[in-house]
């Protein structure tokens, strides 16, 4: 059974239950026992590529404001 290693960081938790502490993701009672275990590590998500951006064409107001900057 894990207990509640008080050298390293870990949060109070606040509310109903027998939960008092959180370390690593697992809930421990008053006296630093174990209530959970931590859930597996969920396989990363492969990120998808994404195509690159179209080249955007000037428009009419950019060439407007660029002769209002220039004169």
């Amino acid at each position: 059974m894990r207990t509640l290693d008080r050298t390293r960081p870990y949060g109070e938790v606040f509310g109903a239950g027998p939960a008092r502490f959180e370390q690593d993701h697992v809930l421990f009672d008053a006296q630093g026992h174990a209530l959970t275990e931590p859930a597996e590590p969920a396989e990363p998500e492969k990120k998808r590529a994404r195509k690159p951006a179209e080249p955007v064409e000037p428009t009419a107001t950019d060439a407007q404001l660029d002769a209002q900057l220039q004169g």
